[in-house]
């Protein structure tokens, strides 16, 4: 019985298209996959390698060996393993694999037009793409060397009809990252086709339409990575609310703009940005109030950022009045005795403030109490401890 299933499935791979290699990796034996049964997968696709003429069943095989992997050693040796929740037997089968790439290889040189090939050559290197980049500082040139034997692979893949998400955003990320918008946009919204879905392509499509100033596609891309980016992804969702954020305001819905900019203080209330963005739409519809509300909170979350400091500078500057941003200064002091990184900002800042009121004096020597604390948890040649007053010089 098991001969004449693996044949009536070796028959599939052969009249599917697969065997044929056009557009994809289908998957035989999802439901195997679907209950994490990744060393079965490996034995069955094995047994169908060793029946067939073709290289067919060894694209599947390496996809799952490259993507299903719990453990490898050297790049070289890849392990698979069965759940226990799904094994029939009880038992956790576990299976190492080797001389995936070297396969991979020689079958390439043979068949080097094959999509599913490419791909999974694709695979194999962005593992390794993977690893350098997370591991120790690699030498740039093999980071690029390594990034650029993936875009070969992958591009090949494509160009001969093959389209995956995975394929399609590596291949809109990499033309976004070296400024090739246009070709960005090709791969990342045909993953849309077919109703697919993809935060993250979604999110890189946003940050494309923003610098084209279409907002109004900026917002829909935003929104659908917002709604798909999970936790683990929690600083992209909150670059992707920023953007969304950025585009209401663009496009002069400013109800709408205050709510969601107010949502990326609470994903992520130590980042400054959002909270000068929205103190800065206050202050421009003059909502002084709200604005030094916004500001007070930000430095309660945040005192560490100079920008703040820097925007409160401002806003003093421009409004012609210091009694607010003095008075914070103050409360920030109290707050913080034991930074000295807290206390260099708030002593630069106390500085800049006072030399705008003419007391040049008094200017001079907050400056160098800030230096005095800056030297303490800053090397000597920071730009920052450079820029202290830097106004006097001016």
């Amino acid at each position: 019985m098991n001969l004449l299933r693996n044949l009536a499935i070796l028959l599939v791979f052969i009249s599917s298209g697969f065997a044929q290699d056009h557009h994809g990796i289908p998957d035989h034996f999802s439901e195997l996959r679907d209950s994490r049964q990744y060393a079965t997968v490996h034995m069955k696709l094995d047994s169908l390698l060793r029946m067939s003429d073709t290289f067919a069943p060894y694209c599947q095989l390496a996809h799952n060996v490259l993507k299903n992997h719990f453990f490898e050693r050297d790049n070289a040796v890849f392990y698979l393993r069965d759940s226990l929740l799904g094994s029939e037997s009880g038992e956790a089968l576990v299976v190492a694999v080797q001389e995936v790439p070297q396969q991979l290889e020689k079958l390439l040189a043979q068949f080097p037009q094959s999509p599913c090939l490419n791909k999974v050559n694709g695979d194999y290197f962005a593992l390794l793409l993977d690893e350098a980049a997370s591991g120790k500082p690699e030498d740039k040139r093999f980071l690029d060397l390594l990034k650029d034997r993936v875009f070969q692979f992958y591009r090949q893949a494509a160009d001969n009809g093959f389209s995956d998400v995975a394929v399609d955003r590596w291949l809109g990320i990499y033309y976004a990252d070296i400024g090739k918008p246009e070709r960005a946009k090709i791969y990342l919204e045909r993953i849309f086709k077919n109703e697919r879905q993809d935060p993250e392509a979604s999110f890189y499509l946003s940050q494309i339409y923003f610098a084209e100033k279409q907002y109004s596609q900026c917002y829909n891309y935003a929104l659908k990575a917002m709604a798909g980016l999970p936790d683990a992804r929690l600083e992209m969702r909150y670059s992707a609310t920023y953007l969304a954020a950025r585009s209401l305001r663009q496009l002069g819905e400013g109800e709408q703009f205050v709510s969601t900019i107010s949502e990326c203080l609470d994903l992520l209330p130590d980042y400054q940005q959002a909270y000068l963005d929205l103190a800065g739409y206050h202050e421009s519809r003059g909502q002084t109030e709200k604005a030094e509300s916004v500001l007070r909170r930000m430095f309660l979350a945040n005192p560490y950022d100079v920008a703040g400091y820097q925007f409160l500078e401002a806003y003093s500057g421009r409004q012609g009045i210091f009694y607010f941003g003095e008075a914070l200064l103050e409360d920030l002091l109290l707050r913080h005795e034991m930074s000295d990184k807290v206390r260099g900002n708030i002593h630069f800042c106390r500085g800049n403030l006072l030399y705008r009121q003419g007391m040049f004096y008094a200017a001079d020597r907050q400056w160098e109490i800030s230096r005095s604390y800056y030297r303490k948890c800053l090397p000597g040649d920071s730009p920052l401890l450079q820029q202290v007053g830097e106004l006097a010089r001016q």
